[in-house]
């Protein structure tokens, strides 16, 4: 008999058939089963290495990614998984796997080989493995979501009577999988309702949870013993501990190792900081349970005692509380009445429950807080659209159905939760085939499906006002017993299909019929674990507790149940919350995939299935029935074209591709199809739908016979058509070929024939040599033979000789062995018979003498006798005494001791009392000196609010007018977009580039600047660009501003008041732009506080302001780049020295190993690129802007390390970016302002490297600028328009025409009262070619960089300059300086 991998291929359908399959298949150790979609999983109760190993899992990992049908390979929990991963992008939609079953059915083991599957499933290109082998993540998001699996096992798994490791709580695991690249980006865990009472107590033959072994058996000696869990340097007894029982090992569960696990999953995970504090937890817990109360002393007012005192010592070091707040959290109560609070004493029993109840919440809170810190290392670290970019695979491994001698509120949740899948299955399974054939318009063929529905139990239990939790929730509220619990049971539920009354109607119960069988509850209980709240003061003590972790977990879960109401902190409505959310999410948002997972015994014995409790298990699982329902109902369905597509063949109807393109009916072609050929084929075997054909297996059957019948006559009829068309075709070449044949016959005969002879003559010789060879072999094989014959008869003679020889040696040698035997024993004989007399008259001799003796001194006998007894007494007595002595010694000691404490006490409250005084002066002294303080300091606030307010308000005035004059339109009428927009038909097919502000703050008055700085500059811009004289940088000073253009022209505006302006005397009024003639081509121009700089094309330096009166040179080698800041500047020769000076203008010389390339200056530090791409820092470095690892100053130049060679570096007030040749970038520093770009406002030390791939990077004063390859600038930080933007977002553009060209270059200048970013543009709308122009610019900004980032004009390509005006790209000429300027020597 066979067996069957899906039983929905049975031909006979009942329970004795399916159960005889499932027991052929256990016994081959084949434990999945398919039903359908569905797997039936036998737990085997031992390891199944043929079953799960890596070379099964790598057949399913490939089934998923060729994305094969699930029959390709066998049943396996490993195909659910790859099921799930092949569904998820096939249909595009969430996918869940539920796992359900008995306690002990394997469900947690097979949620973890589906985990493993789905985890070691990866979708990767050759690059992108190459881009993860280059990736410096320290652990793959794959492994930190494994290593969640010991962590929670250890804290949320237990022994029970029906199984090892049975889970006590609920699991929803989420598996993000992104939808462009099919990689895992990370997981969320969802758990419910963890079993906190096994805390306190287990039944007879379990354990608690499993971390408490761990601990106990696997931790260091050293570690138990900072955690009082060590007695005689060895691991306490499980014995003397009370909330564990004494079972020792478990089969399968290695304590040790597993803690060992745990460990490397803390480590995995990043949780090794807080391990010592969870680990003290879980030793508090346990301590908490070894408390004992003695009540001999409770009255009224006085409350009872903790007599284990050295336990409060242990739990005040783990908790961090003092004894006294311990103790009071346990033997009093605080209540509130009339708005006082009133502390009194509690009963044993209350102390009890409070220690338990601390003990609880403890435990559960620390559960709660793992799940959290969990989901904080898996969930994906970047910011996603989970709707639009991932998706997910859910896993649910929920508790299973059960059943124990005594069942309470725990066993009801449970069995609650299982109903509620159960309904979820059958809402997919029969409630599906519902819908599916109401949709296809056959709502009359629905009525043959008949399935048992459990909705009217579940109402039973939690349907309002009726349902069994809401009676609960009531009695808790109004504080009823369990005699008004169980009355208003059986008041309110009498339906006797659902719920039953015990057999006794004394007990306190009663009886839930499950769907899988009939449960009786026990009473007792049920109302403090619905609720179980701790007191009010152990919920205060523990947020005041030392230990960071337990103050955090008591503060954080306090705030989030502040606002919930009684009712809705009980137990069932937390649990029924859940379980509402998460059928809501499997059944609106997921494809439902189902495991339902048997357990073949209770003995938890392997090769054993008892059919009487497997079959239960079947048939309230519901296989039975939902085979039924694919098997009678009509399992084959489709749709009515791919129907016709495979059927329509037999037809005479044109081609299937024809039909299709003339939208053909296929509907009625089918109809026409089953009149013509399957005429008998009725609605019992076949149903036509709107859109669908279902079909029963008999009428599938006939309509594959009568097609394979009609395809073989068609085959028959086309195979006779092309034989005789061949035949033909054959005879045809024939008559050609022969043709062709007699004439090559005639020419070639002669040369055959003379080929023929020498062919003969050769095979003649060829013959006679074989025959001449043969005869030879024979000879020498008879010679060879002969010869070893004879040699071999050699050989047997000699070996028989030796035979002899050794035989008769043997033989002597056995002889002489017994003679030698026979020898020894006979002396052995003879030895112990002579011993044996010898010893015996000894014994005679001394019993005669010794006999003979007494009787002789019988007085000396008797006399030591007496003797004896006498100092017997003698000692008895003295032992006497001397415990009459100790007892009045201690009881003198003891009333001296009692004086003693009664004079310390007396000397103790003098004492305090003093302290008291003098300390109580001290604090009304200290108080009338602090409130002096804080009335000045209010005075002075108010004269600085009376003082510095108009200031402010002056300055956003100012700020206001600066923003408005330069985005608006208020001069002359015109706005950027509107200069912009100007046409221009002489240069229609050339690009320009010019240079823009995007951005403006205001630090501080701007009075220096007449009407205001930015309407100057929207002059002077308007005014050159209508000329063609088009703006490219522009810098500014303290007081003034400069601007050079395309056309090698520079404007001054601002004050000149030290010369800056270079008008040769001082001047306090503020001056309109003006053209400054220097008659030299420019190459770049700088700006200080009070002077001005022009770095000439030929290395000359150009110098005006308050350093020299008029316009002048600095007498230094020919220059390569200039940087200025504030007062101080600093200068880049061609070859690679650089020099400096300050406002003492004194020019120093800085040494350096290697060449410099660029220079970039902050405040009071600066930033050097060599010309092998490494950056050396000096200067301040409160912030870590160095980027060395630390705040310390440095007084000497120190290289940073970088991972690649840098090519570009920038300098804001206090942090410092560095642009690296890969298109990589990196920054540290201040970021107060959110200037780093990193999410948060944390300062940096070290380099941190950005997300994105740059084309260039540029540092304002407190902002970033970053320029993308795809042409998109970014921004972070503070400036005119942002804010504390602390994340990198895309630049708003003011200016509306600016969005339609490209950006080439970056610029900042920044000083002491203005800070602004302009940026290069290239309009490029009149050139016919703008795709291409974009690479080109890529290319051109790459150059820029490498020459010079801060030069006005570009550097010339002679690529790009076909594209741009001829102004914008000018090649070197010698001439340069046309004019003598004064000469400034050097100091």
């Amino acid at each position: 008999m066979e067996d069957f991998d899906d039983m929905v291929d049975m031909e006979i359908i009942n329970d004795q058939e399916l159960l005889v399959n499932l027991k052929k298949r256990y016994q081959l150790k084949k434990i999945f089963t398919y039903v359908g979609p569905t797997l039936l999983v036998i737990n085997p109760f031992e390891a199944c290495p043929h079953l799960i190993n890596q070379e099964t899992k790598n057949k399913y990992i490939q089934q998923a990614i060729n994305k094969e049908n699930r029959s390709t390979q066998p049943p396996h929990m490993y195909a659910i998984g790859a099921e799930a991963i092949k569904c998820l992008f096939e249909n595009q939609k969430n996918q869940a796997i539920i796992i359900s079953g008995e306690s002990g059915a394997g469900k947690t083991e097979n949620a973890k080989s589906c985990m493993n599957l789905i985890t070691s499933v990866k979708f990767e290109t050759p690059r992108q493995s190459q881009e993860k082998k280059n990736s410096i993540n320290k652990f793959a998001i794959e492994d930190r979501i494994l290593s969640c699996n010991p962590i929670l096992e250890a804290f949320g798994n237990a022994k029970t009577l029906r199984n090892n490791n049975s889970s006590r709580f609920g699991k929803y695991t989420k598996i993000y999988i992104s939808k462009k690249d099919k990689k895992i980006k990370g997981a969320q865990i969802y758990n419910y309702l963890l079993e906190k009472s096994r805390i306190c107590l287990q039944g007879k033959g379990e354990r608690n949870f499993h971390i408490f072994y761990h601990i106990l058996k696997g931790m260091p000696i050293n570690e138990l013993q900072q955690l009082f869990l060590s007695e005689n340097d060895q691991p306490i007894q499980l014995n003397k501990i009370s909330y564990i029982n004494t079972i020792q090992d478990v089969d399968g569960i290695d304590d040790k190792k597993l803690y060992d696990e745990v460990n490397q999953s803390y480590n995995l995970l990043g949780l090794e900081s807080d391990k010592s504090n969870i680990h003290q937890i879980v030793a508090a817990v346990l301590h908490l349970g070894d408390l004992q109360f003695n009540d001999a002393t409770l009255t009224d007012d006085v409350p009872c005692q903790i007599i284990t005192e050295n336990k409060l010592e242990y739990l005040s070091k783990l908790l961090q509380l003092n004894i006294k707040e311990i103790s009071e959290a346990l033997i009093l109560k605080q209540r509130i009445i009339n708005k006082q609070k009133i502390i009194s004493p509690v009963s044993y029993n209350q102390c009890i429950q409070n220690r338990d109840s601390w003990a609880k919440e403890l435990f559960e809170r620390l559960f709660n807080w793992l799940v959290c810190k969990l989901n904080q290392n898996i969930l994906p670290e970047e910011e996603f659209d989970i709707n639009n970019n991932n998706t997910y695979i859910g896993l649910l491994d929920i508790y299973g159905f059960e059943v124990f001698d005594k069942n309470g509120f725990e066993q009801l949740i449970i069995n609650y939760t299982n109903e509620r899948l159960h309904q979820l299955y059958i809402q997919y399974v029969f409630k599906g085939e519902e819908i599916v054939f109401k949709e296809e318009g056959l709502d009359k063929f629905c009525q043959h499906i008949k399935y048992k529905d459990n909705q009217a139990l579940i109402d039973c239990l939690d349907k309002s006002p009726l349902g069994i939790f809401d009676i609960l929730d009531e009695v808790c509220q109004v504080g009823g017993d369990d005699d008004l619990l169980i009355s208003n049971i059986r008041k309110k539920q009498k339906d006797p299909k659902y719920v039953l009354q015990p057999k006794m109607p004394s007990t306190q119960s009663f009886i839930i019929v499950h769907t899988a069988r009939n449960v009786e509850y026990l009473i007792a209980g049920f109302r403090e674990k619905n609720v179980d709240e701790i007191s009010v003061l152990t919920a205060f003590y523990s947020e005041k507790s030392g230990n960071p972790l337990i103050s955090k977990l008591f503060t954080v879960e306090d705030k989030q149940v502040q606002t919930v109401t009684k009712k809705d902190k009980s137990l069932s409505k937390k649990i029924r919350t859940q379980m509402n959310d998460l059928m809501k999410e499997l059944t609106n948002n997921c494809d439902v995939h189902f495991v339902r997972c048997i357990k073949p015994n209770d003995l938890k014995k392997p090769q054993l299935l008892e059919d009487d409790y497997a079959l239960q298990q079947i048939r309230y699982l519901g296989v039975l029935d939902s085979l039924k329902v694919r098997k009678q109902n009509y399992p084959f369905r489709r749709l009515h074209k791919q129907f016709y597509k495979q059927f329509g063949e037999i037809t005479s109807n044109p081609l299937f591709n024809i039909l299709e393109q003339q939208s053909a009916d296929f509907r009625e072609l089918n109809l026409q199809l089953f009149q013509q050929y399957f005429p008998k084929l009725g609605p019992e075997l076949v149903l036509f739908g709107q859109k669908r054909i279902f079909i029963r297996i008999e009428g599938m059957d006939i309509i594959q016979q009568v097609f394979t019948e009609i395809m073989v006559k068609k085959s028959k009829i086309a195979l006779k058509i092309q034989y005789n068309w061949h035949k033909y075709l054959i005879k045809k070449n024939l008559k050609r070929i022969h043709g062709h044949y007699q004439k090559i016959k005639l020419c070639n005969w002669s040369k055959a024939l003379k080929a023929f002879q020498n062919l003969y003559y050769y095979q003649l010789r060829q013959s006679k040599m074989k025959l001449y060879q043969n005869q030879l072999d024979k000879i020498l094989q008879y010679v060879y033979r002969l010869q070893a014959i004879n040699y071999f008869d050699k050989i047997m003679n000699n070996i028989i000789i030796i035979q002899r020889q050794i035989q008769k040696w043997l033989f002597l040698k056995r002889i002489k062995k017994l003679v030698l035997v026979k020898y020894n024993i006979n002396y052995i004989i003879d030895n112990t018979w002579q011993s044996i007399r010898l010893k015996k008259v000894l014994v005679i001799q001394s019993f005669f003498r010794g006999q003979r003796v007494r009787r002789i001194h019988k007085n000396v006998v008797i006399k030591s006798q007496q003797a004896r007894l006498n100092k017997r007494n003698e000692l008895a007595a003295i032992r006497i005494q001397k415990r009459i002595k100790g007892i009045q010694v201690r009881e003198h000691i003891r009333k001296l001791n009692k004086a003693a404490f009664k004079i310390q006490g007396f000397v103790k409250m003098k004492w305090l009392s003093t302290t008291f005084k003098q300390i109580r002066m001290s604090t009304r002294k200290i108080q009338k000196l602090i409130r002096i303080y804080l009335i000045k300091q209010r005075a002075k606030n108010i004269k600085k609010e009376k003082y510095l307010k108009p200031l402010e308000e002056e300055i956003q005035q100012i700020i206001k007018i600066e923003e408005n004059d330069l985005f608006g339109n208020n001069i002359n009428q015109f706005s950027f977009d509107q200069i912009l927009n100007q046409e221009d038909d002489q240069f229609r097919d050339k690009g320009q580039l010019f240079d823009i502000i995007v951005d403006l703050e205001i630090l501080s008055d701007v009075g220096c600047y007449s009407p205001s700085f930015a309407q100057n500059y929207k002059v002077l811009f308007q005014q050159c660009y209508k000329n063609e004289n088009i703006i490219q940088s522009v810098r500014v000073g303290s007081f003034h501003s400069i601007a050079s253009t395309n056309a090698n022209k520079l404007y001054v505006w601002g004050l000149n008041n030290e010369g800056q302006l270079g008008q040769g005397r001082a001047i306090d009024i503020p001056q309109q732009p003006q053209l400054l003639n220097l008659n030299v081509i420019m190459d770049q121009i700088e700006c200080t506080d009070f002077n001005s700089y022009v770095k000439c094309h030929d290395g000359k330096l150009i110098i005006w302001g308050a350093q020299c009166q008029t316009i002048s040179y600095v007498d230094i080698q020919p220059i390569k780049q200039i940087s200025c800041r504030f007062d101080r500047t600093y200068i880049v020769t061609q070859q690679g020295q650089i020099q400096y000076w300050d406002s003492d203008h004194v020019i120093q010389n800085i040494a350096t190993n290697s060449p410099i390339s660029q220079v970039s200056i902050g405040l009071n530090f600066v930033a050097l690129l060599t010309n092998y791409g490494q950056v050396m820092v000096k200067g301040t470095n409160e912030h870590g802007q160095l980027g060395l690892g630390d705040n310390l100053f440095r007084q000497e130049l120190n290289q940073i390390k970088i991972p690649y060679k840098a090519n570009l570096i920038s300098c804001g007030l206090k942090h410092l970016s560095i642009q690296c040749c890969n298109g990589k970038a990196y920054v540290s520093g201040w970021n107060l302002h959110g200037q780093l770009g990193l999410g948060d406002l944390q300062d940096r030390w070290n380099i941190v490297q950005l997300k994105q791939e740059i084309q260039q990077i540029c540092c304002s004063r407190t902002s970033t600028i970053i320029l993308l390859e795809n042409k998109l600038i970014l921004w972070c930080g503070t400036n005119g328009f942002l804010k504390y933007q602390n994340e990198f977002v895309q630049l708003v553009k003011k200016v509306k025409y600016l969005q339609k060209l490209n950006p080439v270059r970056i610029q900042c200048s920044y000083s002491k009262v203005i800070s602004l970013i302009n940026i290069t543009y290239a309009k490029l709308e009149k050139i016919k070619q703008p795709e291409k122009l974009k690479g080109i610019l890529g290319t051109l900004t790459q150059k820029w960089i490498e020459c010079n980032i801060n030069s006005i004009d570009p550097p010339m390509i002679e690529s790009v300059s076909n594209y741009l005006m001829h102004y914008h790209m000018k090649k070197p000429t010698s001439n340069n300086s046309q004019i003598v300027l004064n000469k400034v020597c050097r100091k």
